[in-house]
């Protein structure tokens, strides 16, 4: 299919996205660099040590070390997927540590704008509308959300950006196509492989994609088929380098992560908390050896995690489900970048607010609070997304096979997490895959005056 842009808009889009990175520079080499190795969150300060330590470890077969940052980092006992902490630390290999800071968040600038840049041109072809395409790259570009993430040193941004290419090539390259070619699988493979390399979260998503594409060519099934054979191959073999790498500097087995059974057991207690907290509570259920004659002090191991999320679980399995529902749909409601800011929450303000009758001195309370105009414009971002997704899947239900590319995507996301702890940055991922269905919501708007020659493209139907 041909996708051509009229001038315009090229110099529209080339406007958003100089507009979208400079917006990005901006906010995220602002302050020190040196600042997340000293005061950043504890996870910023983690992964610059474990990148430092994972260099050492690769280049010099280091198993033991000290960060610049003063944290000490063990690589025999590294137990989370690489991608993002060999980026962190490719960084601190080749740059002081300040310019190591400014590279990483500089090249996570470039990324947000990437991800913004495919999010509108799957929205284009999905509506069949280059005014589409362009409203959701402007939405991606001013987006607070975005624009704030690239500054924080965490896997978000790396792994959004992986994510939401593989979703884009799979329905560029292998749905929204006339004719399937069985080697587009490799990229969408090594895409999804690259994004379980940076969290594990997405270990089981290539699945959902092998379904879809089985439906999609259901009549050339043939084929379809070997395609998926050859994309499941691609994403095995390379998230197994992982595997293979542990195996011969540890002499251990490591599919991607050791992380599950935390995961789920900080998803099954109330009671999480910090770390400390977590491994006192931990211990509590610890069985002590009875024939241990040296050192006897209890260790926190992954079946001590999972006997006790299991205990969690039966004990009062209404409770667990009550718990799960409620911290997703928290999780759903609450943008990610409104909870990470400084001061008050906004909901819990608004809350007060509307308890207190809404009262004047209320409202007063709630519009002085802690970037309070900020908050509510990246709620504002965030509840129209959710409610302009819903009528884009309204709009586009006659091309459903197209719109459950970026839909499967956002329901992996939401029933991975109903097992796994749920936070507001585990659910932010799905943002662009949100926007992508949002953009058909304008299909009306567009169509009348969108003179693209996507409008008149045909879809696939179902």
């Amino acid at each position: 299919m041909r996708l051509s842009l009229s001038r315009s808009a090229v110099n529209a889009a080339a406007l958003l996205i100089a507009v979208g990175l400079l917006l990005r520079l901006a906010v995220a080499l602002q302050g020190d660099p040196l600042d997340p190795y000293f005061v950043g969150s504890s996870d910023t300060r983690w992964y610059l040590a474990m990148g430092e330590g994972l260099m050492a470890a690769i280049f010099q077969g280091v198993e033991v070390g000290i960060s610049r940052g003063g944290l000490q980092f063990v690589n025999s006992a590294y137990g989370i997927p690489p991608l993002y902490v060999l980026f962190v630390g490719f960084w601190q290999q080749i740059a002081p540590p300040d310019w190591a800071v400014i590279g990483i968040r500089t090249s996570q600038c470039l990324l947000s704008v990437l991800t913004g840049l495919l999010a509108a041109d799957a929205a284009r072809r999905l509506a069949r509308s280059a005014r589409v395409g362009l409203f959701v790259l402007a939405v991606m570009m001013l987006d607070p959300s975005q624009i704030l993430e690239p500054r924080h040193i965490l896997t978000e941004t790396l792994y959004i950006a992986l994510m939401t290419a593989g979703v884009w090539a799979y329905l560029v390259w292998m749905v929204d196509v006339k004719t399937l070619q069985r080697r587009s699988a490799l990229g969408v493979g090594l895409l999804l492989a690259l994004g379980s390399l940076t969290r594990a979260v997405g270990v089981l998503y290539p699945l959902m994609v092998s379904a879809h594409l089985l439906w999609r060519w259901r009549a050339q099934w043939r084929r379809a088929a070997a395609a998926v054979g050859l994309l499941l191959a691609t994403y095995i073999a390379v998230t197994s380098t992982w595997t293979v790498y542990n195996l011969m500097a540890w002499d251990r087995f490591l599919y991607l992560s050791n992380q599950f059974f935390p995961a789920v057991w900080r998803g099954a207690t109330d009671a999480d908390g910090q770390p400390h907290e977590n491994d006192a509570l931990l211990l509590a259920d610890a069985i002590p050896d009875p024939d241990c004659d040296g050192d006897c002090t209890p260790r926190i191991t992954l079946d001590l995690y999972a006997r006790q999320a299991l205990r969690f679980i039966t004990d009062d399995l209404y409770g667990y489900v009550s718990l799960r529902l409620s911290e997703l749909g928290s999780s759903i409601l609450q943008p990610h970048a409104a909870v990470t800011r400084p001061g008050e929450s906004l909901r819990a303000l608004a809350l007060d607010w509307i308890n207190s009758g809404f009262t004047w001195a209320g409202l007063v309370r709630l519009v002085n609070g802690d970037d309070f105009w900020l908050k509510l414009m990246i709620y504002l971002f965030h509840c129209t997304g959710y409610g302009l997704m819903l009528v884009g899947l309204w709009r586009l239900r006659g091309r459903f096979v197209l719109a459950a590319v970026p839909l499967s995507f956002i329901l992996y996301t939401l029933a991975i997490h109903v097992v796994l702890l749920a936070l507001p940055r585990y659910i932010f991922p799905i943002m662009p895959m949100v926007w992508m269905l949002a953009g058909a919501a304008l299909m009306p708007l567009a169509r009348s005056r969108d003179e693209s020659p996507l409008a008149a493209a045909p879809a696939p139907r179902v």
